[in-house]
């Protein structure tokens, strides 16, 4: 008879004990207040990242990736991921990340992410600022002489035509790419002129596409930091 007292009252404090735990049954959020959307930086500086954490039960742990948006760069982007543990309900997280002295300037984009004691992962944010090199901060000067960009290029199939300019840097180049582009911005064929020195002229021939349609020749300039400069020129073939 005690021993299924003892039982029943076992059974008892393990259901109310039951009843008491709260069931984690909803996903972390990320409020993230700096950096702001569109920031420029420079490499060496410092970006003060500061996010907040919530959760309806308990937070474990948080993670910042740092990622290029561009690629073929001469030199190293910048990429890093920072993790952090979190504790309680809702966390304050601030913090100072180191931009490396010499990286490639461009476009990057920061995602912060975020873990629940349950292991339900919070939706990530993204934020996307620039990173300007302190050694360069000057995008190529580039001129298109043919064809006019300020133009429509109207080609019949089977036609060549010529892109030629010039690219000056204040401090030095790397390269100058000419492609051409179909409607949806796949490209269908380019050509790379490698530069080294800070003024260039350049001149390339090209067929047109095969296809009847609106195309865009792009002219990108490059310098030795990946500061760019795009022009782009409407191609219409008939």
């Amino acid at each position: 008879m005690h021993s299924m007292k003892k039982l029943l009252l076992l059974l008892f404090v393990f259901v109310l004990a039951a009843g008491c735990a709260k069931d984690d049954t909803e996903d972390p959020t990320i409020s993230v207040a700096t950096p702001i959307a569109d920031a420029t930086f420079t490499s060496g500086q410092e970006i003060n990242f500061s996010a907040t954490f919530a959760d309806d039960n308990l937070l474990s742990s948080y993670k910042i990736e740092i990622d290029a948006n561009f690629e073929n760069s001469p030199i190293d982007a910048w990429s890093e991921s920072i993790d952090g543990d979190l504790e309680d309900k809702l966390k304050l997280v601030e913090q100072s990340i180191a931009i490396p002295e010499n990286i490639a300037a461009g476009e990057y984009t920061m995602t912060v992410k975020c873990t629940d004691d349950a292991g339900k992962d919070a939706e990530d944010v993204s934020v996307v600022f620039n990173i300007s090199n302190v050694t360069d901060t000057a995008a190529p000067s580039l001129m298109v002489s043919s064809p006019d960009p300020d133009l429509t290029l109207n080609l019949d199939v089977g036609a060549t035509f010529t892109v030629a300019g010039n690219v000056v840097d204040d401090a030095l180049l790397s390269r100058v790419t000419i492609s051409i582009l179909d409607a949806d911005g796949t490209v269908l064929s380019d050509e790379v002129v490698e530069i080294d020195g800070v003024a260039h002229d350049f001149s390339k021939n090209f067929p047109a596409p095969a296809d009847p349609g609106t195309y865009t020749v792009e002219v990108e300039a490059v310098d030795a930091v990946n500061n760019r400069t795009v022009v782009d020129i409407t191609l219409i073939v008939s």
